[in-house]
């Protein structure tokens, strides 16, 4: 840079007259080791640029990845007549007498044709499946984030929770709640939880589950144990 001995406007190099006055630089002081030294830090704060450009660029890049949804169910698809056999076993627990108990069980295949062909729209989601372990089941939830209009065209991104639930009791305890590739701790958990939780909360099946004494988890089935007082 040239500083022009009249209004003390930094010029780079190669000009001839002040872009801040329009006063002729002096250029006499201009040593060819000067020269060469301006250019190195001109060099040195472009390359720095670059750097920090670089590094902006990898950490949008590594939060893309890891809001990147899980896009497939986590288990085959189950039937239309499986999804109708939840429904039953809901409706009986659900019109359960007073001071009675009922236990039913529900198989991996048929909770996942339940959401499939009859909750699924009702939650406003695009899928929700289920796994069942022994001692635990884990839920994937696939929904759009929203509608965005670019120009012409329109943009649904989606968005997918996973949630790893393990039953103590009649109530299930929520171990781990990942979004996308990312999982979620502390209050930003609790915030995203509390967004799912009611999803479900908000279905009148719900209310069963407020009821129940107990519910197990073995590989590939649920059991649900209800009560009323």
């Amino acid at each position: 840079m040239v500083t022009c001995q009249r209004c003390g406007v930094e010029n780079p190099l190669g000009r001839v007259f002040c872009g801040g006055c329009g006063a002729k630089l002096d250029l006499s002081q201009m040593s060819r080791d000067t020269v060469a030294e301006k250019v190195k830090v001109n060099w040195f704060l472009l390359q720095w640029r670059k750097f920090l450009v670089g590094i902006v660029v990898l950490l949008l890049a590594l939060v893309a990845l890891a809001f990147w949804p899980q896009t497939q169910p986590i288990v085959k698809k189950g039937t239309v007549l499986g999804g109708q056999r939840v429904v039953g076993a809901l409706r009986a627990l659900e019109n359960l007498k007073p001071g009675r108990t009922l236990g039913r069980d529900f198989t991996e295949e048929d909770i996942n044709g339940f959401f499939e062909f009859v909750k699924t729209k009702e939650l406003g989601a695009k899928s929700v499946s289920v796994v069942v372990g022994d001692g635990w089941f884990r839920v994937r939830v696939i929904r759009l984030l929203g509608s965005f209009k670019l120009g012409t065209f329109v943009v649904e991104p989606p968005v997918s929770y996973d949630l790893t639930c393990v039953p103590m009791g009649g109530v299930v305890r929520v171990t781990q709640l990942t979004m996308g590739h990312l999982t979620w701790l502390g209050p930003f958990r609790r915030t995203v939880l509390r967004r799912v939780h009611g999803m479900f909360a908000a279905t009148p099946e719900w209310a069963v589950l407020l009821n129940a004494n107990d519910i197990q988890a073995e590989e590939g089935k649920l059991w649900l144990v209800v009560g009323t007082k």
